[in-house]
């Protein structure tokens, strides 16, 4: 059906015997339709003069006649300024005018709006055509608007276009969904299910977007079958949500254009942005939000993202978009080094490196993989890799095994767990460093394709990574305490960064048997505070800590640097390390009983 030609039909009937419903979905393209195509159409233009209201926030019968005159005049007289509107309608004020020097009431009257003594009506050879949009978010009771509008059609015999979501008009059940049926019965004499062209609307929207961003139009008119894909895989009818998306990702493009020469990742970079724009519309990532702390990838997990939008390729950073879309958080320092990570993967030449942007194997070429899987395991085994890199090589089995792919290297599980437990302790010790935050997940549909070695391997990387924001600042701590610099203990005392370990304890004595004694008092305290958070006695802390801390409290009683002062703040921090050790045995023994 051509909606614009049966719209058509509809306005050039003589009889006016009702309105035009045109109803859809939010976001479906109604009023794009009505704006874009319907009132730019030649043969509309020539013949009526379309006055288009939306009732929005209406609330009154008063209210609707006011705001319609409003739209009205600028219709009847687009090209006059506020005072020449005045002389026009001058004429009709006259003895209101002349009212005012003798009333009161005419004073007032004068003061309102003049817009009020304007008639509604055919002007210039051309028929008026009144579109009323937004029915539904209308704040009058539903048998007050039935007047209106059947005042309008009926009595002043105006064609009326209605434009509505029937679904947010009134819920089953309701007493008003009678008024409503009535209203319908009453008042309109055709419906229309507005059941858009996406690619019409699409290329609509495109073609007709102002850009801020020298370029970014030519970019999008480029790429305009793909934006299409995109919105198709994401099975919504928001034209809304496409639009406010490339609007948004101009701001995007603009660093884009300046740090990506490559014009393929400019257009994956868009796809990926439309994507987790459509998925977040959707509400899924804000039913999947349940970590205390914004690691993106547990909101957005890039496996089932694949399976749904063929396009999609989250081997490119995205936390920055991420962030933006779910936080309102613009940090284009994130996106830059995003960005500058993305064109050095794109230069690399070795075929391991190469392997490690396709963990879907159907996108590898064959000679790439039998020439990179194996010297990829070689790092792997070393710890050189970095963990959502592991993950890559777990998602490659997951892959291999769903589409029958033969890999030409078997994985050796003790060597992985051996590598992955180097990578662990480097990041943990400051040696290295990477977003550890930032995490490639495994859906656990996938996970039915791999070993149970392979499943205890992935389960071993999520646990170090719930505790990985904390412990791969544990090195600054360590490395305070060792130099001797009471400012940054001053600073990264009081912060959780893992359990309180031997290695913790051996640093802190140090470090406070190199403290003069009014620092002692101090630190005493600090060090005391910071054994009360609850992290470090937690289930699965609670054994390691009380190993330190008693390790902690032997080596301070073992200590006497014959200093009377000295001795009695040993003697202070052995007897509240005791303290300590005692409330976190008592824990202990709560956690045996449950």
């Amino acid at each position: 059906m051509n909606i614009l030609e049966e719209v058509k039909v509809f306005c050039n009937q003589k009889n006016v015997t009702g309105a035009l419903l045109i109803i859809g979905q939010w976001g479906c393209g109604k009023s794009h339709f009505i704006e874009n195509v319907f009132m730019n159409d030649e043969d509309v233009k020539s013949r009526f003069a379309v006055v288009k209201l939306s009732l929005f926030g209406i609330q009154t019968r008063e209210q609707f006649n006011l705001e319609l005159k409003k739209q009205y005049i600028k219709v009847r007289f687009p090209k006059v300024d506020k005072q020449s509107e005045k002389k026009i309608v001058s004429s009709g004020l006259s003895f209101i005018k002349s009212l005012a020097k003798v009333s009161p009431v005419g004073e007032m009257v004068v003061s309102a709006d003049w817009s009020v003594f304007v008639n509604v009506e055919d002007f210039n050879g051309n028929k008026i055509l009144l579109i009323f949009d937004d029915l539904e978010r209308c704040g009058m009771d539903m048998d007050i608007l039935l007047g209106v509008l059947n005042e309008q059609i009926e009595t002043l015999k105006h064609q009326t276009i209605l434009i509505a979501n029937e679904d947010f008009i009134v819920k089953k059940g309701e007493a008003k969904e009678d008024t409503y049926v009535t209203m319908k019965e009453k008042v309109v004499s055709r419906t229309i299910n507005l059941i858009p062209n996406h690619k019409e609307v699409i290329h609509s929207i495109i073609t007709n977007y102002n850009e801020s961003c020298i370029g970014f139009l030519e970019f999008l008119l480029s790429n305009e079958n793909k934006i299409e894909k995109v919105f198709l895989d994401s099975q919504t009818s928001n034209i809304r949500s496409l639009k406010c998306a490339l609007q948004d990702f101009e701001r995007f493009y603009q660093l884009v254009f300046l740090y990506i020469d490559d014009i393929n990742i400019r257009v994956q970079l868009l796809i990926n942005y439309l994507v987790l724009v459509f998925e977040y519309k959707k509400g899924k990532s804000l039913q999947e939000q349940v970590t205390e702390e914004p690691i993106w990838s547990n909101l957005f997990r890039e496996y089932e993202l694949k399976q749904k939008y063929r396009n999609f390729n989250g081997q490119y950073g995205n936390e920055a978009m991420k962030g933006w879309i779910l936080e309102g958080l613009w940090n284009e320092n994130l996106f830059i080094a995003e960005l500058n990570e993305i064109m050095k993967r794109t230069k690399r030449r070795l075929p391991k490196e190469i392997i490690l942007d396709y963990s879907d194997l159907m996108l590898l070429d064959d000679d790439i993989l039998e020439k990179g899987f194996q010297p990829l395991l070689d790092d792997a085994y070393e710890g050189l890799l970095c963990l959502n890199d592991y993950i890559s090589v777990f998602n490659m089995l997951i892959s291999s095994k769903h589409f029958g792919i033969e890999l030409p290297s078997e994985i050796d599980y003790k060597k992985l767990k051996s590598g992955i437990d180097t990578r662990i302790t480097h990041l943990t010790t400051g040696r290295t460093c990477e977003r550890v935050t930032v995490m490639s997940v495994i859906s656990d549909e996938s996970l039915k394709y791999l070993s149970d070695d392979a499943r205890a391997l992935i389960k071993h990387i999520e646990e170090f990574r719930k505790e990985a924001q904390y412990t791969t600042n544990r090195h600054i701590v360590l490395e305070a305490l060792n130099t001797n610099n009471s400012k940054s203990v001053d600073e990264w005392i009081n912060k959780y960064t893992g359990p309180f370990d031997e290695i913790y304890s051996d640093a802190v004595v140090k470090y406070f048997y190199n403290l003069e004694n009014c620092k002692k008092r101090y630190f005493i305290i600090d060090l005391i505070e910071s054994l009360d958070d609850r992290r470090l006695s937690s289930v699965t802390n609670i054994n390691i800590s009380l190993l330190g801390l008693k390790s902690l409290s032997e080596k301070i009683k073992g200590y006497n640097n014959n200093g009377k002062i000295s001795n009695a703040l040993n003697q202070q921090l052995y007897n509240q390390v005791l303290e300590v050790i005692k409330n976190y045995s008592l824990k202990k023994i709560e956690y045996e009983k449950n």
